[in-house]
């Protein structure tokens, strides 16, 4: 029987790690995600489960717990991983040592997503504690279905424009009050988050009112073998514009920029299963429910 560890790791491994997640990513995941996670969303390498077997490196999470979301709950990344299915050995000593990282707080429950590449995780999650907390939905629309006249306009004095340096923390702001109530919504520390946007990439797309953030929209393309896919990655609108058809206008923002930026295949984004008014808005807008990932949550506060 194969005898699997997890590693404490090492700052000197680090480009090493990013090698193996970079050969063999787990899904979801760009080699940006991992650098950021690894670097800025965990509260140190302890946090970083490096599980080795007699050939090597398996599996790379992280157990991300810096970012507020509503539910209080750390996440379970999994950054990359040599092998599918994982074993229940495999298996037992990822959950133990992720369980062990999030008992010294500051949150009180970990939450793992199943994608269907991990829905053979169920039973042994369900064995250790884990009940089905709810869902996230992937969710895509062709890319060259034309795009949905919106319903209204703009409030006069309004526009869309790349947030400036002035505008980063206001727009934390908006972002953190629009994802309050959303499950699975991890925002980041003002500082990190800022930090992140001007070190470099992709700003994100703000509405303005002048200079005050109202709305936002975020945005990624993947190239694949079947084409380029746009990917929503979040649209928002402070909570008090509720009503005044500013998503409509977000997702159109959003799917303009993709179509801007590449021939554009598909279009896909995540919405947690809870969070009616947004499913609803994607499905005005022609995207369909493609996956569905239950995400698993065990109270951690109440046990040894």
């Amino acid at each position: 029987m194969s005898r699997i560890q997890c590693k404490r790791l090492s700052v000197q491994e680090l480009e090493g790690v990013f090698a193996f997640v970079g050969d063999h990513p787990s899904w979801g995941m760009s080699a940006n995600d991992v650098r950021r996670i690894m670097t800025s969303l965990v509260r140190g390498l302890d946090a970083v489960l490096d599980l080795h077997d007699e050939a090597g490196r398996l599996l790379v999470a992280a157990v991300v717990d810096t970012c507020v979301n509503v539910d209080d709950s750390a996440d379970l990344a999994i950054l990359g991983i040599r092998e599918q299915p994982m074993t229940p050995a495999g298996l037992q000593v990822l959950f133990e040592n992720a369980e062990e990282v999030t008992r010294r707080g500051p949150r009180g429950f970990l939450d793992i997503t199943l994608t269907s590449e991990r829905s053979h995780w169920e039973p042994a999650l369900r064995e250790r504690g884990y009940e089905r907390a709810y869902s996230q939905y992937l969710m895509e629309r062709p890319g060259d279905v034309l795009l949905p006249r919106l319903s209204g306009l703009l409030p006069e004095g309004w526009h869309w424009m790349d947030a400036e340096d002035d505008q980063l923390a206001d727009y934390h702001r908006v972002v953190s009050e629009a994802f309050s109530k959303v499950p699975g919504a991890f925002v980041p520390p003002l500082e990190e988050m800022v930090g992140a946007l001007r070190r470099g990439g992709r700003r994100p797309r703000v509405l303005s009112e002048g200079r005050r953030v109202r709305g936002f929209a975020t945005v990624r393309v993947h190239e694949r073998a079947s084409g380029a896919v746009g990917e929503v990655r979040s649209i928002g609108r402070e909570p008090a514009l509720r009503g005044a058809g500013l998503g409509e206008h977000a997702l159109q923002q959003a799917l303009t920029l993709l179509q801007q930026e590449a021939p554009i295949a598909k279009f896909e984004l995540e919405v947690a299963a809870r969070n009616e008014a947004a499913l609803k808005l994607y499905q005005r807008h022609g995207f369909r429910i493609v996956q569905t990932m239950p995400v698993f949550r065990r109270d951690l506060s109440r046990t040894g």
